[in-house]
């Protein structure tokens, strides 16, 4: 069913977008506002003094300016992070959560993800008058686990082995990566253990992209700047060697970051067709080489740059998901009546929006 043969159930704004300043929030922040919401954003710096926020307003133009405030939530864990910029929103939309694993002690890193979403949840449910929908940003980090076998990931799955391994080893003694899974495992859960035991007026779901990649709404000033799930796709394009591209150790699972967002608004208009789900967003599979045979392809002249490769080596065709490996992102697509952009769109996408960095 499309948003066109729908009665929406949500007015318009204000919405309020926790970690205004993030590259999916970007997206989530513009299609609300071309969707004629007020959109309250929240970052945690100083918004008077971030260029992150100037530079935001500039990328979204002049049109939105008046649509769009952006308040300062320092400490996200903190029981008041979020009680003013709640006030009389429709919609709240819970994306700040600590990124860098490597950089951030992990405990710490834990008890940012969960604590952070349980006072997001408590500023909607003190403003449940008004609030009509709560999105939850988790991941498919909080699905994927040790399966034996071909496996076809579902909503109905949970990342039960890093679960397992924190449990035994502890949280400190885990390797980083597991305690990220961990991490978004145990806020989902939480966000989940919320609905059962408030059951709030609101509706709530929970978004599980996979990689996002596509072009940022913020253009970066430097390499360094490129949102690290869409990095490959820069670093295929500069010839860097294909085995050096990818994330080591990470699956190689897409979808474009304007599907992530689309989903997200359309939970937003339409909470009554979305309460109570999980929405896997999760559509190509993509290596270093589908991506450089994409690149070559669409750039004959940088060729000579990009490296070749084994053309059609290491990927399905149509960039579909490998049986041993899989995600059915199906379910978003029944939903909301919108198919999923193509992967070659978003790989051409990405680099022209990144092209004045050469």
């Amino acid at each position: 069913m499309t948003a066109d043969s729908k009665h929406k159930g949500t007015a318009k704004g204000p919405v309020l977008v926790t970690g205004a300043n993030g590259y999916i929030a970007g997206h989530v922040i513009e299609q609300l506002l071309k969707a004629g919401y007020t959109v309250r954003g929240t970052i945690r710096s100083d918004p008077g003094s971030s260029s992150a926020v100037k530079r935001l307003i500039e990328a979204l133009g002049d049109q939105f300016a008046s649509r769009l405030q952006i308040a300062q939530a320092s400490d996200i864990t903190a029981s008041d992070a979020f009680h003013d910029a709640a006030k009389g929103t429709t919609a709240i939309i819970h994306i700040a959560a600590p990124v860098n694993i490597f950089t951030i002690d992990p405990s710490a890193f834990m008890h940012a993800s969960v604590e952070g979403l349980k006072q997001a949840l408590n500023a909607a449910y003190e403003n449940q008058d008004t609030v009509k929908s709560f999105v939850f940003m988790s991941s498919t980090a909080a699905i994927i686990s040790e399966k034996n076998g071909d496996y076809t990931f579902a909503e109905a799955d949970w990342n039960t082995y890093a679960e397992r391994m924190v449990a035994e080893k502890g949280v400190m003694a885990a390797p980083r990566h597991v305690v990220y899974e961990a991490s978004k495992v145990a806020a989902e859960r939480e966000f989940w253990s919320f609905k059962e035991r408030k059951t709030p007026k609101f509706a709530m779901t929970a978004v599980n992209p996979i990689m996002c990649a596509g072009p940022p709404i913020v253009r970066p000033e430097s390499p360094e700047e490129i949102h690290i799930s869409t990095k490959m796709i820069w670093k295929v394009f500069n010839g860097v060697p294909l085995v050096k591209a990818a994330i080591p150790g990470v699956y190689q699972g897409y979808v474009d970051v304007r599907d992530v967002a689309a989903a997200v608004v359309f939970t937003v208009d339409y909470p009554g067709e979305t309460d109570g789900e999980r929405l896997i967003l999760a559509r190509w599979y993509s290596p270093p080489q589908a991506v450089a045979d994409i690149l070559r392809k669409r750039y004959p002249d940088r060729r000579g740059a990009i490296e070749r490769g084994v053309e059609g080596a290491g990927y399905e065709f149509g960039y579909e998901f490998p049986a041993r490996i899989a995600f059915d992102g199906g379910k978003v697509v029944s939903i909301t009546g919108r198919e999923y952009i193509p992967w070659e769109k978003t790989v051409v996408d990405t680099i022209e929006a990144l092209t004045h960095l050469l």
